[in-house]
């Protein structure tokens, strides 16, 4: 819509009911004033309302009261004429019953301790469902009777006659849990009343149908190895098979060979999570494989680590140089020179003797060469 544009609205006339109220009389005393009363959408526009009745103060009967009105475009007129009593003399009205005929109609009435005359009304009801029914309780109506003679009083009854909806009921198998997923054990859950049940009848009712997963938990380094006096921390990682991110909050502690170890021997961080075994408590340890053991809040896990004994520096392997045991032989017409007290080495002498032969012998191969 646009400025400009032209638009065609339809405004329907409201509904309105004109009652004449309904008047009584000794017969001798003035007419009382007649009045009406409107109901429904009225807007107090001036609708020209007039009233009118034959009735006579010195002649009792029962006359008419009748409505005119000056008809208006905004509205559908409904009209309801009275009726005004002229008695010999006034009623004096006892109680009023009343009589529910099922929830369709009610019946009003009551009689004058004067003459009685029985003054009586019968009106069907209007039901409005004022409460839904739910898989097992049944719901309400309530039944209401407005009555045309002011004497008597609008009623009301509330009748849980709606009949319960019963419950749609899906089917869920037993379902195993694993490692890393929740099972269920097998149950019934209706789609109306959002309940979960033991039975194929929804007769018992329970709360918990989930079975929480076994969680697995894993080194991230098995079998791992320490030496002794390396001065080093055992470092090691466990991660959980799922939601790896409560893993350090589950987290309760270590044992070694089956004992304990006290948190001053070891920390524990975040990040699945992540233990230093302190060098200093290794220590203690005997040479050899142990056994070493995460415990947490619903599952433990288990690994070998081997600590190894200190490392001794190697020997050299390479003999020492041996003097040889044969003796050189000896040239033509030695001999042994008889042996002093002076420290005398004949291999010094042998070496004095052979030497020059050997140059001799090398100068001549050399001229040969040439």
């Amino acid at each position: 819509w646009t400025m400009g544009d032209s638009v065609k609205l339809t405004i329907n006339p409201a509904d309105i009911i004109i009652t004449a109220e309904n008047k009584e009389t000794n017969h001798g005393d003035d007419l009382d004033e007649l009045t009406y009363k409107i109901t429904g959408d009225y807007y107090g526009e001036d609708l020209g309302i007039s009233l009118s009745t034959d009735a006579d103060n010195k002649t009792p009967g029962t006359y008419d009261i009748t409505v005119s009105y000056t008809p208006n475009s905004n509205y559908n007129v409904t009209v309801q004429n009275g009726k005004y009593v002229v008695g010999d003399n006034p009623h004096t009205w006892g109680e009023i019953t009343y009589e529910w005929n099922g929830t369709h109609s009610v019946t009003a009435s009551h009689t004058c301790n004067y003459c009685g005359e029985v003054e009586t009304e019968t009106v069907d009801t209007t039901a409005e469902q004022t409460k839904d029914p739910t898989c097992t309780d049944k719901g309400e109506n309530t039944y209401t009777a407005t009555f045309t003679n002011p004497a008597f009083e609008t009623l009301t009854k509330t009748v849980e006659d709606v009949e319960a909806a019963g419950h749609k009921l899906t089917h869920y198998p037993y379902t195993a849990p694993t490692s890393t997923e929740d099972g269920n054990i097998e149950y019934w859950y209706c789609e109306e009343c959002h309940k979960y049940f033991s039975d194929e009848n929804g007769e018992n009712e329970i709360t918990e149908t989930a079975i929480p997963l076994v969680p697995e938990y894993t080194f991230d380094n098995d079998n791992p190895e320490w030496t002794k006096d390396s001065g080093e921390d055992l470092e090691f990682t466990v991660n959980r098979s799922a939601n790896d991110d409560e893993t350090f909050g589950l987290f309760l502690g270590i044992e070694v060979d089956g004992n304990p170890v006290s948190e001053e021997n070891y920390t524990a961080t975040k990040g699945s999570v992540n233990v230093k075994l302190g060098s200093d408590y290794l220590s203690t340890l005997s040479a050899g494989e142990h056994t070493l053991k995460l415990l947490f809040t619903d599952g433990e896990t288990e690994t070998t680590f081997t600590v190894n004994g200190k490392e001794e520096p190697t020997e050299p392997t390479t003999e020492p140089a041996k003097e040889p045991t044969t003796e050189p032989a000896k040239p033509a017409g030695y001999e042994p020179i008889p042996k002093t007290g002076n420290a005398f080495n004949p291999w010094i002498c042998l070496a004095v003797l052979v030497g020059p032969c050997i140059a001799a012998v090398y100068g001549r191969k050399k001229k040969e060469d040439e």
